[in-house]
């Protein structure tokens, strides 16, 4: 079974055609979107604007009319550590609006360290997403039973990458959200966190991967 589907992978990869041009950008972009043209003329545009390893959503506005709005970010391979966590049952992901985010480069297993973090969330309403070596034990026990029982909007995830590129990713993450690393081997451990040391994010989502 697996010899025929590893000569049929082959077979689709020698008939397929990389999408180049704007001309074909545009022509796929139209047919997926039901051959309207004026949304695959969008599409295409916002290609031009993202590049080929660009994220591109599309979302329901209150305007009349279909506009692209241009947002830094960034993508990462690791989704969230338990589908407890997920707040959008329908799209099986977490989707937060103004979050806080709070990096470690450590193993987090008890819930003491995240306190102050999880009571900025709650005072302030903003979601609250974990980014960490590992949560376990009592600090995941804790954070899926305030979820499931009290809403709380919180969301853990294992930072992505392994050993030296673990801890490169976290520390482009938090540039990049103006936030702090945490490392309880370094200068500075969970037990000293304070509001400034939060990353923030205009929206977050997390999948499953």
């Amino acid at each position: 079974m697996m010899m025929a589907v590893d000569v049929a992978q082959k077979h689709l990869l020698n008939m397929s055609k990389a999408v180049v041009t704007r001309e074909e950008i545009l022509q796929v972009a139209t047919i997926s979107a039901n051959g309207d043209i004026s949304v695959g003329q969008l599409i295409a545009e916002a290609m031009d604007k993202v590049g080929r390893n660009g994220v591109i959503l599309v979302n329901e506005g209150t305007a009349s009319y279909d506009k692209i709005e241009l947002i830094k970010g960034m993508q990462f391979d690791s989704g969230y550590i338990s589908p407890y966590f997920i707040n959008n049952k329908k799209e099986r992901k977490v989707h937060f609006k103004n979050a806080y985010l709070l990096f470690s480069n450590g193993k987090i297993t008890q819930i003491n360290p995240l306190l102050t973090a999880l009571e900025l969330s709650v005072k302030k309403k903003r979601p609250l997403v974990i980014v960490a070596d590992e949560i376990e034990g009592d600090a995941l026990t804790t954070l899926i039973v305030n979820r499931i029982e009290h809403g709380l909007p919180v969301c853990a995830i294992k930072s992505p990458g392994y050993a030296e590129g673990r801890v490169e990713s976290l520390r482009d993450m938090a540039v990049a959200t103006g936030g702090t690393v945490f490392d309880d081997e370094a200068a500075l451990g969970l037990h000293a966190l304070n509001e400034e040391h939060l990353g923030e994010a205009g929206e977050v989502i997390i999948t499953k991967d």
